[in-house]
């Protein structure tokens, strides 16, 4: 998963082909340069240990960048103190 500091969703996900149904009612949306048709659906999340209740997912059929399945973007991240630990290869959030 990306960090997205750009990005104002909660959460944008591409799960496995396998994994991906259609709504007829999907809407479509664009993020960064490509286009893509995203389903919406509310989900809890847990990132590490930090459990998120209720938050609107983006599901896209295909992968947003090449190689990540998806991205984390403020709606998710303003609720945290966010800490890149790049020696650690690791990232901490602290809730706010």
């Amino acid at each position: 998963m990306r960090l997205d500091t750009g990005c104002e969703s909660a959460l944008e996900w591409a799960p496995s082909k396998a994994m991906v149904r259609r709504d007829p009612g999907a809407r479509d949306a664009s993020i960064g340069l490509s286009s893509a048709s995203i389903d919406y659906i509310c989900a809890d999340v847990q990132l590490g240990s930090q459990k998120l209740r209720g938050v609107e997912i983006g599901v896209h059929d295909q992968q947003i960048f090449s190689g990540e399945r998806g991205l984390v973007g403020n709606r998710v991240l303003s609720q945290f103190r966010v800490t890149i630990d790049t020696p650690g290869r690791r990232v901490i959030l602290e809730k706010n």
